[in-house]
């Protein structure tokens, strides 16, 4: 599937998450909210209840008190009270309800009881207790008289103690009784379907995370296997293409635009690898490649027999190469290819023709006798010896055979020898030059001691044998 269509979904996908979660926030936040304002109402509600039922009481006992003492103070209690739930007054600071505002108890009952089916109960009480304070105000008119009628003390103690009065009084306690029952059962059942809903909200929204989350797993584990895994692996790749290596092909199994990124870069890789070829330049270590090497060796020969001029061949082998590769492994080995590029450039002249043949292998034409071609090889030998190029500090070195051309003969022949060349110097230890000339060449390979051969010792800086055999050309050494 490709990566924008997978995508494209993933964003749908997590913009539905994201708006099913923010509604579920929202319902609770909402069932949160109008769980508090009912426990604030509800609050308010008993608070109001409380207060009309001190203020009852209050109101009794202050006009109790004033019938039986006729001390004007209780008289002045009583109007105080009156007034101040009529709205007269302001409220009391230590009210918790509107405190110090000037407003009726029976008008903040009506605004803030609970529930509107609880305000029949709170006003039938607040009547009552309207309607005994018209009693009460009559009954204390009789304790100091009027025009109209004298003091009658006695009257009034009846009826402060009447069996009206007290029943009035109890039935005012028992509707706020009542009204504190409702509220408490009300807020019970309305509390526990809060309770249901904001659960029900909450296990919701752990869902959706949970959800989300699981999604989220699962589109970074399709990113890092089919998005970012194949980039790191195409980033490697492109890291070998720029050290030179231009014969690997990158290997994928997803189908995605990386996939077609790939099958593209692959088909460029093959065009550049084509271009390389014809272009005669090895892309590791930038010498010249076999093909351009073998085409010069023809040019070569054709000028050495026009002009008698020298034609000498240099066969380079790096020694155990394969152990580099192997301890410290092919990055490494193919930086000691470059470098043993880069110092066989030095030593050498701009007309001198330096291929790499093939591996770990290389060749140097060079037009001079092979008398001062080994000069060169020398040289060559001992920079290398001397070059500590490995991690460890360590140097590599290399064998080299040389021979010299001899006008008339074929290549198979020139290049036959110069490979001789290379095994002698390979078979006596490495790390050594050896010269094969023709005659000795043709002597030797009819069975001719080796010490008469016409084999050519270089002196060597260095280099103690490691084994006693050395594999032909073309092998791992």
């Amino acid at each position: 599937m490709k990566i924008a269509r997978i995508m494209n979904i993933s964003n749908m996908f997590m913009f539905c998450f994201i708006a099913v979660f923010c509604l579920i926030m929202h319902q609770l936040y909402a069932a949160v909210h109008d769980y508090m304002e009912m426990e604030n109402k509800k609050y308010t509600s008993l608070e109001l209840a409380a207060e009309l039922r001190n203020s009852s009481r209050l109101l009794t006992e202050n006009f109790r008190l004033y019938i039986m003492t006729e001390d004007p103070e209780y008289e002045r209690k009583y109007w105080k009270i009156v007034e101040e739930r009529s709205g007269i007054t302001p409220r009391s600071h230590d009210k918790k309800v509107a405190p110090g505002e000037t407003v009726k108890l029976n008008d903040l009952l009506q605004e803030n009881i609970f529930f509107h089916d609880h305000i029949p109960t709170i006003k039938k009480a607040n009547m009552l207790s309207d309607d005994l304070i018209h009693f009460e105000a009559s009954t204390m008119n009789m304790v100091t008289g009027s025009i109209h009628a004298e003091p009658d003390i006695i009257k009034a103690k009846e009826l402060a103690y009447s069996a009206y009065y007290i029943s009035k009084t109890h039935e005012i306690m028992n509707l706020l009784d009542i009204f504190y029952d409702d509220i408490n059962d009300t807020s019970k059942i309305i509390t526990e379907k809060f309770k249901t809903k904001i659960s029900n909200y909450l296990v919701m929204s752990v869902i959706i995370f949970i959800m989300f989350a699981v999604i989220t797993l699962l589109l970074r584990i399709y990113t890092y296997i089919y998005i970012y895994s194949p980039i790191n692996r195409i980033t490697q790749f492109a890291n070998t293409i720029v050290n030179g290596n231009t014969t690997q092909r990158i290997k994928t199994n997803v189908n995605n635009e990386i996939g077609k990124l790939c099958f593209t870069l692959n088909l460029m890789l093959d065009k550049l690898q084509d271009e390389i070829l014809t272009s005669g330049t090895d892309p590791l270590t930038h010498l010249c490649n076999r093909r351009f090497f073998e085409k010069k060796l023809d040019e070569l020969k054709m000028l050495t027999q026009y002009r008698s001029q020298a034609l000498s061949i240099l066969i380079l082998d790096i020694d155990f190469f394969k152990r580099v590769n192997d301890r410290f492994g092919h990055l490494c080995g193919d930086d000691v290819l470059r470098c043993f590029a880069e110092n066989m450039r030095k030593c050498c002249r701009k007309e001198d023709i330096v291929a790499r043949l093939g591996g770990e292998e290389f060749a140097i034409l060079l037009p001079m006798p092979a008398s001062e071609a080994a000069i060169l090889a020398e040289r060559i030998r001992d920079t290398m010896e001397k070059a500590g190029i490995l991690p460890d500090g360590t140097s590599v070195t290399c064998s080299i055979g040389i021979t010299q051309y001899a006008p008339g003969e074929k290549t198979e022949e020139f290049l036959e020898r110069a490979d001789q060349a290379l095994y002698r110097a390979k078979e006596e230890g490495r790390n050594r030059v050896r010269i094969l000339e023709k005659a000795s060449f043709s002597a030797h390979g009819s069975g001719v001691n080796d010490g008469e051969d016409g084999m050519s010792d270089i002196p060597d800086a260095g280099g103690a044998a490691e084994g006693t055999s050395a594999p032909r050309r073309g092998a791992s050494s």
